[in-house]
């Protein structure tokens, strides 16, 4: 590498480190953990540091076979190295979406240019979805870098020239493929194979694989291929094979059976979608960059012809679609289930951004795309100033900030195209989107902090709990109050809240509390029916705002309910 390779390398880094540390780590200590994954998730991995038991997932004490380790291991090392807070919950989520983004730079830069890798990683970094699902703490992110290591290493794998390097990408794309597992289970090594197989097929390059680089164990074409395999298993062993040997026949039908299979092929975790919803999910979580990925598209039949000889953007087009074919067709459906292909379609932006850059004057294409994203953020930019208030819940005046802060960053990438040239406002832009990002951290996060988490109202429940009191729910059951108050609530024996559907299941659960009170968490809505019940007496202790589209009527209202012995005796001989 020469001085001023080396130079634009640093600077290509330094740039990415900005841009990650202000769209993937700004102010992610600031929100409290919401929606009713992320508390769940980071519940379980607080248990696993208390108990000192990294193996066996458990919620309020109750196994929960629902998910593998990976993402718990990230949170439970954040909360061993800073101590519990919703900040050490997430940051390792973090620090893996940030990986993805400098993975994707060298991996772009050896296998095209370093511009190549550069324009790669920045539009990964402010792809909307990409810094949406790096600042939660959830499973999709980590399973999304865990394969982008195993292709991204198969793809040097492939390009690569005999030699230890070789071997060692290798063995990188075998621990990607195990990692992978561990991130999210089967679905890790099945997309991974499912993408390579299909171009190994339209490659011709199917006997390099039964053929791989490795030791001449006897004479044995294989060896490789058993070498690499060996070390998915040791990889992903890790935590199955403790957890198979702990728990045998009920892991198997709780993780496998029904959080593979089931989910896949039912609809019984009510997660329903149109067919076309993942391609949906797909351009629009490039956002800011979706139009420009069309603009890719448009062309691809135009390029066949050269697309055929071109191996590179024949993996990444598979790469891109594989998941979003396969999970199509799957009968839950939930946006995150496709964060695998957000590398490649970065990778795509960035080609259609690469040939841009060395144009003399402006495509049409270049001209279409380049219009649309700046009309498309300035129209969010409006949308967030004229509908902020009803849409989030914000005051007038926040969302005329918020709003305007999208409509500058639209006129002033226009502007940058059009009085310079598209190299200007390509690197404008994830800068640009990064300011939005700090925008929305600083102005949403109180009302995400109200209507998204149930922090405040977790913390009043705890106050207000006397000695061996215990919650339940009113009708509707909301899993945020996981990580706030997670043993107050009665679970059923998978760790589910205990859920009450009439005033008269309220009152065995107070017997069987064995006190002489209970704490109800109500929706607005239901209330009336528990306070003028005549077997309880109901005290108001609180309340927490719900989400804007239905409150005032799902706002979340603790009360204390005791028997009332009286109206139980009226009601028993009506």
């Amino acid at each position: 590498m020469t001085d001023q390779e080396k130079k634009y390398e640093r600077s290509h880094l330094a740039a990415l480190g900005i841009l990650c540390a202000v769209t993937l780590f700004y102010g992610l200590w600031r929100l409290p953990l919401i929606g009713p994954d992320e508390p769940r998730y980071a519940e379980i991995a607080r248990s696993m540091v208390r108990s000192g038991d990294w193996i066996t997932p458990r919620l309020a004490g109750i196994e929960w076979f629902e998910k593998p380790a990976l993402t718990y291991w990230l949170s439970a090392i954040g909360y061993r190295v800073i101590g519990d807070s919703e900040f050490a919950a997430r940051v390792g989520i973090a620090l893996f979406a940030a990986l993805g983004v400098v993975m994707l730079y060298f991996a772009g830069a050896r296998l095209r240019s370093a511009r190549f890798g550069y324009l790669s990683g920045s539009v990964l970094a402010s792809s909307g979805i990409w810094l949406a699902f790096g600042r939660v703490a959830t499973f999709d992110l980590p399973l999304a870098v865990s394969i982008e290591l195993a292709l991204l290493a198969f793809l040097l794998w492939d390009a690569a020239a005999e030699g230890w390097r070789r071997k060692l990408l290798w063995g990188i794309f075998w621990f990607g493929l195990g990692l992978g597992v561990l991130a999210k289970g089967l679905v890790g090594v099945l997309l991974p194979l499912m993408i390579i197989g299909l171009y190994l097929l339209l490659t011709g390059g199917l006997r390099a694989i039964l053929r791989p680089p490795g030791l001449n164990l006897a004479g044995l074409n294989l060896a490789g291929l058993l070498i690499g395999v060996a070390i998915f298993l040791a990889t992903a062993a890790v935590w199955y094979g403790p957890m198979l040997a702990r728990h045998g026949r009920g892991f198997v039908d709780e993780f496998f059976i029904a959080h593979h299979f089931q989910r896949y092929l039912t609809d019984r975790y009510r997660h329903p979608q149109p067919g076309w919803f993942f391609a949906a999910i797909a351009v629009a979580g490039t956002f800011p960059w979706s139009f420009v990925l069309l603009a890719r598209l448009g062309g691809l039949w135009s390029r066949r012809g050269q697309l055929l000889v071109h191996r590179f953007e024949i993996f990444v087009w598979l790469w891109a679609a594989v998941p979003v074919i396969f999970f199509s067709f799957s009968g839950s459906k939930l946006p995150g289930y496709i964060m695998p292909v957000f590398p490649a379609l970065a990778m795509l932006v960035a080609l259609q951004l690469d040939e841009w850059w060395e144009n003399a004057s402006p495509s049409r294409r270049e001209v279409v795309a380049v219009t649309l994203t700046a009309v498309a953020i300035f129209l969010v930019g409006v949308f967030l100033a004229l509908r902020g208030p009803r849409e989030m819940g914000i005051e007038i005046f926040t969302s005329f900030r918020l709003g305007g802060t999208a409509i500058l960053v639209a006129i002033v990438w226009m502007m940058v195209w059009f009085l310079l040239n598209l190299r200007a406002a390509t690197r404008f832009l994830p800068f640009g989107f990064a300011f939005v990002v700090v925008a929305l951290v600083n102005l949403l996060t109180p009302v995400l902090a109200e209507r998204e988490s149930l922090r405040a109202l977790g913390e009043l429940a705890t106050r207000q709990a006397r000695p061996g009191e215990r919650l339940v729910f009113f009708i509707n059951s909301n899993h945020r109050l996981n990580y706030y108050a997670t043993d107050l609530p009665l679970r059923d024996d998978k760790a589910y809240f205990v859920t009450a559907m009439s005033p008269e299941q309220i009152v065995p659960l107070i017997e069987a509390n064995g006190g002489e009170s209970i704490l109800v968490a109500s929706q607005r809505q239901w209330a009336s029916v528990v306070r003028s019940s005549p077997l309880l007496r109901v005290e108001d202790l609180g309340e927490q705002r719900g989400a804007v589209k239905c409150s005032p009527r799902c706002d979340l209202l603790l009360l204390r309910a005791r028997r009332n012995e009286e109206g139980e005796r009226r009601y028993a001989t009506r």
